[in-house]
């Protein structure tokens, strides 16, 4: 029906669409031909989890209105219908009618043939409240520090988005989709949905990508480890005990090579092997999942030093901590600066376990917006530094999916984020092969963070100042909004 695919499924009314459809065929059997509707879109493929569940209670106040008709209320009612007021009360163990003249709330048994309590669904989480404490609309004019590509001034475009989401939050109460929440705190994801969503021709977009993606050249390194873990791989399916006796013959070997990648390498893959091995990696939850498999991955590639440390899920971040003026958001990993007292992270990490993923009721896609959000604190963190030490990496592992993200700040209260690969760990003994991607990332991944350590360095113990002031944000990033609160 035309009014369901016109109308965003927050504002579906069931007397709007009633209306609409009587006007469209005439007024006969229209409970029928909303409820056929409605069906189709709970069992289409092209509509959200959340329209799906609307749809289910459009259904249920149809039929609630049909039993009470045929039951003569004595008391007349409006039409009941779904709103964001009342949307949640859906699925309780009484069904409130809101009486529009007296606003009285009458409460009705249910039928006995609804939903019982023990297989109804839960109701819908309470309203968030997205713009609280941050910065507007944005101006961008001939005195700001602007992104152009091909003469078209994309940072405008970009700006011009955020302000239509802001206007779409405080409208609707929430944003329609991750463009638009990520576009809130000034974060810009540049894929092709993105480009979509910011109005941007297909040719200056390709372009502008083209120019981010320079800043992040792949790996130089020339070791070749694809043979050899293909050959562990089929040994692997037959006989684990072997793989990781050659896995470990690997490493012997690789000791006494002058290739530092290929030791980092063998010594990490002898690890995974050994764990895949003895334990079952679909049952891990979170802590298990991350010592098990992500750490003997990832940490051998994340260079540390006297200035460079690596920490764990139990350290909060710098960034955050100074936006939120109080405790910092925790990553599950990361990798920070520690130079006279200035904790900048460098990279980031967070994980989701296979297990959690598995989950019927998990998020589409956990945390995304919250690696999002600490990149861009942690950029706010960075004060004096030149445009191109202005950028922080990050991993985010969501049970065996892995995607590797650069967020860079150089234009006026504009981050760009962009996906450097795509990989999946091995889940068993049947997914070794999977590795050969895995490390050719976290080598790039490596040399990427050397390049910037770099930068970091020459200029704290060069130009830089001989004691980094504790606690100061740049003075052109744009305020955040805090993390969504319930009403």
């Amino acid at each position: 029906m035309l009014y369901f695919l016109t109308t965003s499924y927050t504002h579906w009314d069931i007397t709007d669409a009633r209306q609409q459809l009587s006007q469209e065929c005439g007024g006969m059997d229209l409970n029928r031909k909303l409820k056929v509707g409605l069906q189709a879109i709970i069992d289409g493929e092209n509509f959200v989890k959340l329209a799906k569940k609307k749809a289910e209670s459009l259904i249920k106040t149809i039929k609630f209105q049909k039993d009470n008709t045929e039951a003569g209320s004595s008391t007349p009612h409006e039409p009941f219908s779904i709103t964001n007021n009342n949307y949640n009360n859906i699925g309780d163990n009484t069904t409130q009618i809101i009486n529009n003249h007296t606003n009285a709330i009458t409460q009705v048994k249910r039928s006995r043939d609804t939903i019982s309590p023990a297989t109804k669904k839960p109701t819908r989480k309470p309203r968030l409240e997205y713009l609280a404490e941050g910065e507007g609309p944005v101006v961008i004019d001939d005195t700001t520090n602007n992104w152009v590509v091909n003469g078209i001034n994309l940072s405008e475009k970009l700006h011009d988005f955020r302000d239509k989401a802001i206007l779409n939050v405080e409208q609707y109460d929430s944003p329609s989709n991750i463009y638009e929440e990520l576009a809130l705190n000034g974060i810009f994801l540049l894929d092709e949905p993105g480009r979509k969503q910011y109005k941007v021709s297909s040719s200056v977009f390709i372009a502008a990508k083209n120019e981010v993606s320079e800043q992040y050249p792949a790996s130089t390194n020339a070791i070749n480890i694809t043979d050899q873990i293909k050959q562990i791989s089929l040994i692997m399916k037959t006989d684990c005990e072997k793989a990781v006796d050659s896995a470990s013959v690997w490493v012997t070997k690789a000791i006494s090579s002058t290739k530092n990648d290929e030791k980092k390498v063998a010594r990490s893959l002898s690890q995974v092997l050994g764990n895949l091995a003895q334990k079952k990696v679909s049952i891990l939850r979170e802590p298990l999942f991350c010592s098990q498999l992500v750490e003997p991955l990832v940490c051998p590639f994340l260079p540390q030093s006297s200035d460079v440390k690596l920490r764990g899920s139990s350290e909060e971040s710098a960034g955050s901590r100074a936006r939120r003026g109080r405790e910092g958001r925790m990553p599950d990993l990361s990798l920070c600066t520690d130079i006279d007292g200035l904790n900048h992270a460098l990279f980031l990490c967070e994980v989701k376990s296979l297990n959690y993923i598995m989950q019927e009721n998990s998020h589409s896609d956990p945390d995304f917006i919250k690696l999002m959000n600490i990149m861009k604190d942690e950029l706010d963190f960075t004060a004096g530094l030149d445009n191109k030490s202005r950028i922080v990496y990050s991993l985010l592992v969501q049970g065996d999916l892995c995607r590797m993200f650069a967020m860079d700040f150089m234009y006026h209260k504009t981050y760009r984020v962009i996906m450097l690969d795509q990989f999946h760990l091995p889940i068993d003994i049947h997914d070794v092969q999977r590795l050969d991607s895995c490390y050719g990332a976290l080598l790039r991944l490596e040399s990427l963070l050397i390049s910037l350590i770099g930068e970091f360095t020459d200029y704290f113990y060069g130009s830089g100042p001989s004691t980094p002031v504790e606690g100061r944000l740049t003075t052109e990033s744009l305020k955040s909004f805090s993390s969504p609160k319930k009403e």
